[in-house]
């Protein structure tokens, strides 16, 4: 009966363990982000406007502080291009080609248990295989690719019927949902989004 005990408390510390380290703390940012009022203005800052399939090759980028804490991240993801509207580029992209997008989020192991996830605004990773059309501005800086206007330069397709209210409500309170959703219909609707 003892061993019976000791097996079943194993089970359960060995189950919550799991559970706890598969948890994700999100952690968000606020920063100044230039907010597009319509497909137009998204268009005129792109350098490249594609829809893309996000992989699963991604990198963190994480730049710490003198006192270790972190200072600057993103998530390196590569994203298999689909279709090209605009390219002002240097160089050439072509259907099929892999282009590199730097998102404004990354997970990271806590020092003891569970993930932490860093984001701007809020910003939700594209997921392995999802289509997206993307807007997207070149930082010469960081020579990198990156959405415009946060969550503005990202659409889901799978996504695209729904607003943006019920797709991010709960990340993005203080955001004016009423033109957002007007966005994503007008980007819907131009890119022919079904």
């Amino acid at each position: 009966m003892f061993g019976k005990i000791v097996m079943a408390l194993t089970a359960s510390l060995v189950a919550g363990y799991v559970y706890l380290d598969n948890q994700v703390e999100v952690r968000n940012s606020h920063a100044s982000v230039t907010v597009y009022e319509s497909v137009k203005d998204l268009e005129e800052d792109a350098d490249l406007i594609i829809i893309g399939e996000a992989t699963n090759k991604t990198e963190n980028y994480i730049r710490y502080h003198e006192d270790g804490e972190i200072d600057d991240y993103s998530t390196k993801r590569m994203v298999k291009v689909e279709k090209i509207f605009k390219n002002q580029l240097d160089e050439k992209i072509a259907v099929g080609d892999e282009v590199e997008v730097w998102e404004p989020s990354i997970i990271v192991k806590d020092d003891v248990i569970g993930k932490q996830q860093r984001t701007i605004e809020g910003y939700r990773l594209m997921q392995n295989k999802k289509k997206y059309v993307l807007f997207l501005k070149k930082n010469t800086y960081f020579n990198n690719l990156a959405p415009l206007g946060v969550i503005q330069g990202k659409f889901p397709l799978d996504e695209a019927r729904k607003s943006l209210h019920s797709v991010y409500k709960d990340e993005f309170q203080h955001y004016n949902f009423p033109e957002f959703d007007k966005l994503q219909k007008e980007v819907s609707s131009k890119y022919n989004i079904e």
